[in-house]
């Protein structure tokens, strides 16, 4: 069965939609990782940041788009499920990724090194150090 131009044209953009999250989803932590090491910035500050620009850009394009904002909340299911979706799938998601990176900076270049660290071979565990 030969697909449909429909189904070409949904493929492709899902492919485009998954290129561009990732992309984005690597920059991001590119940038955090550059927020951590230029500021005293926590995982904690900065998902905070990221959720409450989100939240505000979302908001706009609601309006403008003239969404129904509150509908959400006139069903008491819906809006538990969205509640916990926001803190245990969204904040939650999001503070361990930037935890991750705080900790962590081996997606980016390194100054630590723990030295007989990481896989069998002589890799080394880097270690973001901070001052207080």
């Amino acid at each position: 069965m030969e697909a449909t131009t429909w189904q070409k044209n949904n493929k492709r953009t899902a492919a485009i939609r998954a290129a561009c999250g990732t992309t984005m989803w690597g920059i991001g932590g590119v940038l955090a990782n550059v927020v951590f090491n230029t500021s005293h910035a926590t995982p904690a500050w900065l998902v905070s940041m990221r959720l409450t620009w989100a939240g505000i850009a979302m908001l706009i394009f609601a309006i403008v788009t003239k969404q129904p904002l509150l509908r959400v909340w006139h069903n008491k299911a819906h809006a538990i499920r969205l509640l916990l979706f926001g803190l245990i799938g969204v904040a939650l998601a999001q503070f361990t990724y930037l935890l991750a990176i705080f900790l962590w900076e081996c997606g980016v270049g390194h100054d630590h090194v723990i030295p007989g660290a990481g896989d069998d071979h002589g890799g080394h565990l880097c270690a973001r150090t901070h001052d207080a």
